[in-house]
C-alpha cells in the first residue's frame, strides 16, 4: 500500500499536478495514524485481558485468605465472649461466698478470664496486593479501600489486644498467683494442689473487682474491634464473589 502511494505521489510530482499530491500525501497520512490507532487499542485490549486475568487470579487468592482469617475470627470472637460472660459472672457475685465451696471451678473460671486473646490472622496475600503493585489491578473502588485499610483497622485490634496482655502479665496473673491456686485448673494432668486457699479472699477483695472491671471494659472494646473486622472481612468476600461472578 505504502509503494503504491509512493508511485501516484512521483507521478503528480512529475505532472505538477499538486493538489491532488497534498491529498493523497494527506490520505496516507490519515491510512498510517488510523494502522498505529488500531494496534493501540488492540494492544490496549490485549493488556486489560491480561490485567482482569491477573486480578481473578489475586482475588480467587485472597478469598482463600480471607476465608482463614474469618474462621479463626469468629473463634475469637467467642473466646472474647466467655471472658465477657466470666467477668460479669464473677462482678455480679462480689462479695458472696457462692464460690466457697467450688474452688475448682472458680480457679479454673480465674485461669481463663486472666489468658490473653489474640487475632493473628494470614496477611501473605494482602500484603503481596499492596507491596507488589497489584492493588492498581483491584477494578472496585470499595474492595482497593478496604484491602489498603485493612492493616490500620487489624492494628487498633492489636492496640487494645496489648493492653489486656499488660493487665493480665503485670496485675491480674500476679494477683492470681499469691491468692489463688492455678494448679487445680489442671487436675486431670498433674494433680490438685496440696494448698487450700479460700475463694472468699478473692471474691470480697475489692482490688480484684476492679481488675475485674478494667478487663470487662477492654475485652467489650476489644469485641467491638473484632466485631467490624469481620464486617470488613465479609463486604471483602462479597465483592470478590460479584468480580468473579463477572
Amino acid at each position: 500500500m505504502r509503494g503504491f502511494f509512493q508511485q501516484i505521489r512521483k507521478s503528480m510530482v512529475r505532472k505538477s499536478n499538486f493538489r491532488k499530491y497534498v491529498f493523497y500525501a494527506i490520505g496516507e497520512i490519515l491510512l498510517v495514524v488510523i494502522g498505529i490507532l488500531i494496534a493501540l487499542q488492540i494492544n490496549n485490549w490485549n493488556e486489560k485481558q491480561k490485567n482482569k486475568k491477573e486480578e481473578l487470579i489475586t482475588l480467587k487468592n485472597l478469598k482463600v485468605e480471607l476465608s482463614q482469617n474469618l474462621e479463626q475470627l469468629n473463634f475469637k470472637i467467642e473466646g472474647v465472649k466467655s471472658v465477657i460472660n466470666g467477668d460479669s459472672l464473677l462482678i455480679q457475685n462480689m462479695n458472696t461466698d457462692v464460690f466457697e465451696k467450688t474452688q475448682d471451678s472458680l480457679g479454673q473460671m480465674l485461669h481463663w478470664i486472666s489468658s490473653p486473646i489474640t487475632y493473628d490472622p494470614s496477611d501473605g496475600v494482602i500484603n503481596d496486593i499492596i507491596n507488589s503493585g497489584k492493588i492498581n489491578l483491584i477494578s472496585n473502588d470499595e474492595l482497593r479501600l478496604s484491602i489498603t485499610s485493612w492493616d490500620r483497622n487489624l492494628n487498633e485490634a492489636k492496640e487494645i489486644e496489648k493492653f489486656l496482655e499488660q493487665l493480665s502479665f503485670d496485675q491480674l496473673r500476679p494477683y492470681l498467683l499469691d491468692k489463688a491456686s492455678n494448679r487445680n485448673a489442671y487436675s486431670n494432668q498433674i494433680g490438685e494442689s496440696p494448698f487450700s486457699w479460700k475463694p472468699s479472699e478473692v471474691m470480697k477483695d475489692k482490688v480484684f473487682e476492679n481488675l475485674l472491671v478494667r478487663s470487662t471494659e477492654f475485652f467489650t472494646i476489644l469485641k467491638s474491634r473484632y466485631d467490624y473486622l469481620k464486617l470488613e472481612i465479609l463486604k471483602m468476600l462479597s465483592i470478590i464473589d460479584e468480580v468473579i461472578e463477572d
